[in-house]
């Protein structure tokens, strides 16, 4: 029973095979080159179609959070609806859609230290606040 919770005495210089080998270090000739392709995602404007501003921000910040996770370069918000777009009551919206996805998605790109210098205050801007952070790489980390 002595033997059981004991391990293999290993040789420091790891020749007996009990240590995994050391990764070499890495040169900058390993790393990789830049893809030659685009990563595009197509959003339908219906899916920023809620009544409610703050659910519509909240939905569209979590698209723009998935797809700077997921690597995407860009973004096509298309009309599914060609633009005939109904509210609760059946009347139609005031607002576009496809306009206010599109507006929130870039406000989402743009690194927060230039948010306001670059984009002016707008309605569709109201609930910003609710927005996750990116953390792309573009983005500058505040510690």
């Amino acid at each position: 029973m002595e033997g059981l919770n004991k391990r293999p005495a290993s040789s420091p210089s790891g020749q007996d095979g009990s240590k995994k080998p050391k990764k070499a270090a890495s040169s900058s000739s390993d790393a990789k080159p830049p893809r030659t392709w685009t990563v595009t995602v197509a959003l339908p404007g219906s899916v920023a179609a809620h009544p409610s501003r703050e659910l519509r921000t909240s939905l569209c910040g979590q698209l723009a959070r998935a797809c700077a996770l997921f690597g995407v370069d860009e973004v096509v918000v298309w009309d599914d609806k060609g633009g005939a777009y109904k509210g609760p009551g059946g009347e139609p919206l005031k607002w576009d859609p496809c306009v206010f996805m599109a507006r929130v998605l870039q406000y989402c790109e743009t690194p927060p230290c230039l948010r306001r210098a670059l984009i002016p205050q707008h309605a569709d801007l109201q609930c910003a606040g609710l927005l996750p952070p990116l953390e792309a790489p573009h983005h500058a980390r505040q510690v």
